[in-house]
């Protein structure tokens, strides 16, 4: 995943992902406990 933000402001993007995880709770998998892996980036625009 890449977040793209107007600045350099702080963000965690842990904050960005978690709620996509659970989104996808029960589309993809059955617990988000089940992923093993995130590799997220935040870039400036």
């Amino acid at each position: 995943m890449v977040y793209l933000g107007e600045t350099n402001a702080p963000v965690d993007t842990h904050n960005i992902i978690k709620p996509i995880q659970d989104g996808l709770v029960g589309l993809v998998y059955d617990d988000d406990l089940l992923v093993t892996d995130v590799e997220s980036h935040r870039r400036p625009l």
